[in-house]
């Protein structure tokens, strides 16, 4: 008999061990398809479990939580939502950017962890991680940014041990109780409540006091004064109801995530619609009975299937063409009974220079891209924010540019504005801080009315303003404001210099929704729905936001923006202004052709007949 060495076998039990656990109770399905009720303690983030009338009141910790016993955090943390700034995370295909926009200072930009081309990262603006999310945290799920330390700076170091992490925030999905509140969660990410926010929101306890109030040497151990009267010190009321006799609380979590809790983060609206949601439509699949989750799949990684073509490690039938065409030309319908798609007459050529999104989704072309809104870029569904059609930052939609694949589909696009210090050939971009300062002190712009647009900038009150961010400092060579693709800089006093700037260049990214139904999509009314001398597909214009006045109105055509040229995308048109004609044209050769063929074959009939007849 074979005898195993022993150090081998000690190594196996260790593995094996090891390997029990990483694998936690909710990690691996046991096939059996009901949801598990999730009536469980609560545990504070130092392990502790958390005691509704404990004189601590911590908040429980979601890793401690959700972490400890059924499901890998460390898994968990992999997924697309919770990677941002992370060095191993995967940049994928470019999509919505944060935008950081500050009103006074006219000043909006793309921003992302991922290296996106068009976007700027957070530190290239002074934007240090505890920053963003203070600022963009409530829509960020927490995880990386939120809590890794590889990417906090020394320098706010006391900072997060008075807020806390931001831990990944199972609840803003899995959870169903009407009772959890995203925008109370927002709510507490403006406060720097980072480690109290989950809690907060999900109902079972009252938040008082705000961390950004507290001074660096905070501690939640022990007793500490609070700084005055009004600044309360952060604490949570946990609501005693919500807690068995066990100690234990009852979580409404569901698998499968509910569209609306999609929509705290991803909704868009066009801008001067103002209809009552009774007018408004949903997306084509929703209104069938589809979730967003049904596409938009992912496993314990959380690494979200996106639902493009070509997407990597993404399952190829979840996107539009996999899921309505399928893998046999044969079947009369695609997955789940997706209905397939006719297409009768489409020239091949459609479906390799175009993506489904072209024709099928997003607001119907006009002859100029709509103004919308986002909830990340204007964070909607806050308590308080600014409803009005021209509140910054200014995006638009749609406009149809050629996509990472090659083809042409519809985005969202805005320009960026920020004002920079020209130095050799380098680009430092100005605080927005001080340049709030100057425009403040250099104009009457107050907005009173609370629009919530940027200044309107004169050519001489922009010099002005140049003129006085270079006497800011002076070690600057020469201040300038990008603003829709044009660099301005000051000739004197009063007089400014505009020029084309690289810098400037728009970001746009793809949008895939709403989907229209295939009676509202473009072809249906034939070729001259895109190749019409007008048609909004191919010659629309899209006029760049701008603070500057005397550059407004300067329009940019659809086919400019996409890297063609107008004059042949016009010409070609032309071909289907008169392709009615060349159809009666070639109806009337056809006719006389025929007549012909007829007129000579009865002559042949008739000579032979002839010849027949002297025979």
């Amino acid at each position: 008999m074979r005898k195993t060495h022993p150090i081998l076998l000690l190594l196996s039990i260790c593995a094996m061990s090891l390997s029990a656990q990483t694998e936690k109770l909710g990690d691996k399905a046991d096939g059996n398809r009901s949801l598990p009720v999730h009536r469980i303690k609560l545990f504070d983030e130092d392990g502790g479990v958390v005691k509704p009338y404990h004189d601590r009141r911590m908040p429980f910790s979601t890793r401690e939580t959700c972490g400890r016993e059924c499901h890998s955090y460390d898994t968990v943390s992999q997924g697309w939502h919770f990677e941002n700034g992370f060095a191993s995370s995967s940049p994928g295909r470019p999509g919505q950017p944060w935008i950081y926009s500050d009103q006074y200072s006219a000043t909006q930009i793309p921003l992302s962890w991922r290296g996106w081309p068009g976007t700027l990262h957070p530190h290239d603006i002074g934007m240090s991680a505890f920053d963003f999310v203070e600022k963009f945290g409530g829509f960020y799920p927490g995880g990386a940014v939120g809590e890794a330390d590889s990417v906090h700076l020394l320098e706010n170091f006391m900072r997060w041990r008075v807020s806390g992490e931001q831990q990944i925030n199972c609840l803003a999905c899995h959870e169903t109780n009407p009772g959890y509140d995203p925008a109370e969660y927002i709510t507490q990410m403006k406060k720097q409540n980072f480690r109290w926010a989950p809690t907060a929101a999900s109902g079972i306890g009252l938040m008082e006091g705000s961390a950004s109030k507290m001074p660096d040497n905070f501690t939640l151990y022990g007793n500490f004064d609070a700084p005055s009267p009004n600044d309360p010190v952060p604490m949570i009321f946990y609501e005693e109801s919500q807690f068995n006799r066990q100690g234990k609380v009852l979580f409404q979590i569901e698998r499968r995530v509910p569209n609306e809790k999609c929509y705290a983060c991803h909704s868009t609206t066009v801008v001067g619609e103002n209809k009552e949601r009774w007018h408004a439509d949903d997306d084509v699949h929703l209104v069938a009975g589809m979730q967003c989750v049904d596409c938009h799949r992912n496993g314990l990684d959380h690494k979200m299937n996106r639902g493009f073509e070509g997407e990597a490690n993404a399952a190829a039938s979840l996107t539009c063409a996999g899921c309505h065409l399928g893998d046999d030309p044969a079947a009369l319908a695609g997955r789940m009974g997706a209905p397939k798609p006719q297409h009768a007459g489409l020239p091949p050529i459609h479906f390799e220079k175009l993506s489904c999104t072209a024709c099928h989704a997003g607001p119907t072309p006009e002859n100029q891209p709509v103004d919308i809104k986002t909830s990340i870029s204007h964070q909607l569904g806050t308590i308080g924010v600014n409803k009005s059609a021209t509140a910054m930052p200014h995006v638009k939609a749609p406009v149809f540019l050629t996509g990472h694949d090659g083809k042409i589909a519809p985005h969202k696009i805005m320009w960026p504005s920020f004002w920079i210090d020209l130095h050799d050939g380098e680009i430092d971009i100005l605080p927005a801080e001080s340049v709030r300062t100057v425009v403040i002190s250099k104009s009457t712009f107050r907005d009173t009315l609370g629009t919530g647009d940027w200044p309107q900038f004169s050519d001489s009150l922009l010099a002005v303003v140049l003129d006085s961010l270079a006497q800011q400092d002076t070690t600057r060579q020469q201040v300038g404001y990008i603003s829709g693709g044009m660099l301005y800089t000051a000739k004197n006093d009063s007089e400014i210099v505009a020029q084309k700037s690289p810098a400037g260049k728009p970001y746009a990214w793809p949008l895939a929704h709403d989907v229209r139904p295939a009676r509202l999509s473009l072809g249906t009314n034939g070729c001259d729905d895109c190749h019409a001398h007008d048609s909004a597909f191919a010659f629309a214009s899209v006029s760049p936001p701008t603070a500057v006045v005397s550059a407004r109105g300067n329009l940019q055509s659809m086919t400019a923006l996409r890297g063609a040229a107008h004059w042949e995308a016009k010409l070609f048109s032309l071909a289907f202004y008169f392709r009615p004609l060349l159809k009666v044209l070639i109806v009337i050769v056809t006719v006389i052709l025929v007549a012909i063929v007829l007129l000579y074959a009865f002559k042949g009939l008739a000579t032979i007949t002839q010849n027949l007849a002297e025979k």
